[in-house]
């Protein structure tokens, strides 16, 4: 397991993609992903709604178009990027592979795992989480980021455990 120091030194993981010149597609999707997943159906643009209009040209409540600038599209965008910049500093500080299973919440659940304190990947993000918080320089946008994607990693993980005992009674 990283210590404090290897979790905050200020080296940068190299070989990670979103270290290097350009924007990573990968980052920016997954941060469109977790950002619309992660906000009020009210609150998204009406581009992103479920229960929008097919054509994104009209607004079928106002019969107008949809303003790029409008306060829901500025505020959804500011949202993805605090996601990126999220997702930079997980992948930047731990393992990529094991960063990417708790971006898209798939964590591993061993078998013998009967709670999500049994699961590895859940200890481990709960000790990023942890000395991330209690660092200085963790904003609060990404506190509050690292406390919903525990709680969607805890969710995934009973949600897989519980689909495992169903499966298996």
């Amino acid at each position: 397991m990283e210590t404090e120091q290897d979790l905050f030194a200020e080296k940068l993981n190299t070989k990670h993609p979103a270290n290097k010149p350009g924007k990573d597609t990968r980052i920016e999707l997954a941060a469109h992903r977790l950002a619309a997943e992660f906000t009020d159906e009210e609150e998204l643009p009406a581009r992103l709604r479920k229960n929008s209009v097919k054509n994104p040209k009209v607004d079928a409540a106002t019969n107008r178009k949809p303003k790029p600038d409008s306060e829901r599209e500025v505020q959804f965008r500011k949202s993805v990027a605090l996601w990126a910049e999220l997702m930079e500093q997980l992948l930047a500080k731990i393992d990529s592979l094991q960063a990417w299973r708790y971006i898209n919440l798939v964590p591993v659940v061993e078998s013998k795992a009967q709670r999500p304190a049994d699961c590895k990947d859940f200890l481990e993000f709960m000790d990023y989480f942890i000395l991330r918080r209690d660092k200085e320089k963790c904003s609060p946008e990404e506190v509050g980021g690292l406390a919903i994607l525990s709680t969607a990693l805890e969710r995934a993980i009973e949600a897989s455990i519980e689909h495992r005992e169903s499966r298996n009674p």
